[in-house]
């Protein structure tokens, strides 16, 4: 099929970025014709091209237009498909001239519900090939990543980390594209969305916790077998339990450490999260 994908801005590393590009790289390796549209090339873009070809271009019609953030449909004429990826910026609110929604979570799909708009949810897809287990995890918690973004929640993290005799590792400055080579150093990654989603897939322990401008200082905990289903349902974003940490409860939820939950973790994120999965869904939506 002849695609469009398009996303607002392209010139930075975040969560909506790597999606549109692992969602291209899997369009590409199964044979479609894919341009891209984009107010902000950058970064992300020029990956894009340099990996898969796939140009800012667009030329005449389309099978299908994939869609990122409500502000590159009003630029596109044709069928279009919105993923909405958050209840909070503007960006992200439905565009009424698309023609299908997507909700990445069922907290996203409540959201659109109460704006009059139905939606069908597609999980995030991550690529399990390059997210994988390259190092088994320590059966004794020894080494921890935090992708949190806020200092607030690493000033915690790190003093946590510290009385626990822990090594800390922080990524919240850096902007590292091979992210899956520092989650394969941890036993035990904190993070929130996308950066939870492919520590899984990597087969890491993970706690759900972050201080975002746009949210409170919420986290869900560590991730288990018998929660992870509710913690989907709000896209990972600490907003499934609303927990608020401080130093003592985030002593107490890095002690939940068990290293059995890689494989499950691992296992999970093949079945449910998996891109290859996520763009036939996509694919046979029209």
């Amino acid at each position: 099929m002849k695609i469009l994908v398009a996303n607002h801005w392209l010139s930075k590393l975040g969560g909506s970025e790597t999606f549109t590009y692992t969602f291209i790289e899997e369009l590409v390796r199964l044979g479609h014709e894919v341009d891209l549209f984009t107010f902000f090339p950058g970064l992300i873009s020029d990956k894009i091209k340099e990996d898969f070809g796939v140009k800012i271009n667009i030329q005449g019609s389309y099978d299908i237009i994939f869609a990122s953030h409500n502000s590159t449909i009003d630029e596109l004429n044709g069928f279009v498909v919105q993923t909405c990826h958050g209840v909070y910026p503007s960006l992200e609110q439905p565009n009424k001239k698309a023609n299908i929604h997507i909700s990445i979570s069922k907290e996203v799909q409540a959201h659109l519900e109460r704006l009059g708009f139905d939606s069908q949810i597609i999980w995030n897809g991550i690529n399990c090939d390059r997210f994988k287990p390259t190092r088994k995890i320590n059966k004794k918690l020894k080494t921890v990543l935090s992708l949190a973004k806020s200092e607030q929640s690493n000033v915690i993290i790190r003093e946590a980390c510290h009385l626990l005799g822990l090594e800390y590792i922080e990524r919240r400055k850096a902007k590292i594209w091979n992210i899956e080579d520092e989650i394969n150093k941890a036993d035990l990654v904190i993070s929130l969305g996308r950066g939870v989603y492919e520590s899984l897939a990597c087969g890491r322990s993970v706690i759900v916790y972050d201080h975002r401008g746009y949210s409170d200082n919420y986290g869900d905990g560590i991730i288990t077998e018998s929660n992870i289903n509710l913690l989907m349902e709000n896209n990972c974003s600490g907003r499934y339990f609303k927990k608020s940490f401080n130093l003592e409860s985030l002593v107490n939820e890095l002690e939940k450490y068990d290293p059995s939950i890689s494989e499950f973790s691992r296992d999970f994120a093949v079945k449910h999260l998996n891109i290859k999965n996520q763009v036939e869904k996509y694919i046979g939506i029209k």
